[in-house]
């Protein structure tokens, strides 16, 4: 998974102020995740909370990508995807946050997840676009689609003044997909103890290409 990261305040750590993930789970499907109408769709994609049902596709996915492995075994895999799925639910307790279940609208095809969450880079807390999925979410623009669909949000909202990406140094085509979002090189980091190259752009700029 790669994240993109809007930077602003105000902020609440995602482990403060949660609710127990059985009455999380009831307030997502009830308020659809707090994710206004006009930002559940574009022309091609829907976003919806993630649901149980949804663990199968997760499962698949990171045991497909890697992303969270090595890990000793099946068992051990299927326990962080619960745990990453539980985070999922929690972060839908504030408006507009947390990774959204991307699907076709043509076909309703599960393709991925997309959406915002708080993380902290060089301790200072940002909004990041995360993003995960199969081969055809890295095709037909649909990437670009959903990342400029959430950085929109993101400044729409009030939600950030600037907007970055961390992007991994040797993956060029995260790189090419920032630029595609307006974004420009920042500084280098590190983020969970891993290196990364920072992306950024500005609300100024965004308004001035729209």
């Amino acid at each position: 998974m790669f994240l993109f990261a809007f930077g602003g305040y105000p902020f609440i750590h995602e482990n403060i102020y949660l609710l127990p993930l059985s009455l999380a789970n009831k307030f997502t499907l009830s308020t659809h995740s707090m994710l206004l109408e006009k930002y559940r769709s574009t022309s091609r994609l829907n976003f919806r909370p993630l649901v149980p049902s949804d663990k199968a596709f997760l499962l698949s996915h990171f045991s497909r990508t890697g992303t969270m492995l090595p890990l000793p075994g099946i068992a051990e895999l299927e326990a962080e995807v619960e745990s990453w799925y539980e985070r999922q639910v929690r972060r839908y307790q504030e408006p507009c946050a947390g990774l959204y279940a991307t699907t076709l609208k043509a076909t309703g095809q599960l393709i991925g997840y997309s959406g915002l969450v708080r993380q902290f880079v060089d301790g200072i807390p940002k909004w990041e676009i995360g993003f995960g999925g199969t081969p055809a979410f890295w095709e037909n623009g649909y990437l670009v689609e959903a990342g400029s669909h959430f950085r929109d949000l993101g400044f729409e909202e009030e939600m950030a003044e600037t907007l970055i990406s961390l992007v991994p140094p040797d993956h060029g085509s995260a790189k090419q997909l920032a630029s595609l979002l307006g974004m420009t090189f920042w500084k280098h980091t590190r983020f969970k103890n891993q290196p990364r190259e920072v992306f950024r752009v500005r609300r100024t700029e965004w308004e001035a290409k729209r």
